[in-house]
């Protein structure tokens, strides 16, 4: 982990329009440094605003209090927790994984030799380089999860945000994508996951305890277990 952040969080807080007058609050306003090459993990109940940050962190909505430093303007790749995939789409796992390089290469355009690479290389550490060609619907759901685990380490992103990446995933699978998260915070990725599961927080350098609205956040040192 380096000294120097990446996303610097000032008093950020979000709270949804209720109505005309009022406001639902769905984030404590919070101070948080995020540093490449560290996996921090975000807890707390159901309620304390653990997604809400995520898409915060992502840019997909604005904090309604406080301020998102990104130093250096980093590129962001999200990873979801359930992303459906229509059973009427003819689409393979190394074309779920290819899909992180478009952004590079263009959406109508064919990928590079190097961006090839780079998604070989991204389905070989979650475990599916021999399940590329298989389709999507065909794979169990821990193997589709792995895929679009893929895909968010092809983008190739400083700042890999991931929403319940271990959530019911068999064995394999889970130990794939820790292998996964911690090769990438080695290579100096910020790497921030929410989930509900204390197994799966004790993978972070850092677990940070989102509160629900009346209380106040809390920050946790823990070691790297895996």
């Amino acid at each position: 982990m380096t000294p120097f952040p990446v996303l610097r969080l000032h008093s950020v807080g979000y709270s949804y329009p209720a109505a005309a007058a009022t406001a639902a609050q769905a984030l404590v306003p919070l101070d948080l440094e995020i540093h490449p090459g560290e996996i921090l993990a975000l807890t707390g109940p159901n309620g304390s605003g653990k997604s809400t940050l995520l898409a915060l962190l992502a840019g997909l909505i604005r904090p309604t209090r406080g301020r998102i430093e990104r130093i250096g303007r980093p590129g962001v790749a999200l990873v979801a927790q359930s992303t459906p995939v229509p059973d009427s789409l003819p689409i393979t796992a190394g074309e779920v994984a290819a899909m992180g390089r478009w952004k590079h290469a263009g959406l109508w355009r064919r990928l590079s030799p190097a961006d090839r690479l780079i998604v070989a290389e991204s389905l070989e550490t979650v475990g599916l380089a021999a399940l590329r060609a298989r389709p999507v619907q065909e794979l169990s759901g821990g193997q589709r999860q792995r895929a679009f685990v893929a895909q968010g380490l092809a983008r190739q992103a400083p700042v890999l945000l991931l929403d319940e990446p271990m959530t019911a995933l068999d064995t394999d699978s889970r130990a794939a994508v820790v292998r996964a998260l911690t090769g990438a915070a080695r290579a100096g990725t910020a790497v921030v996951l929410v989930t509900h599961d204390p197994a799966d927080a004790a993978v972070a350098d850092r677990i940070v305890r989102l509160p629900t609205p009346d209380r106040t956040p809390g920050l946790d040192a823990a070691p790297r277990t895996a």
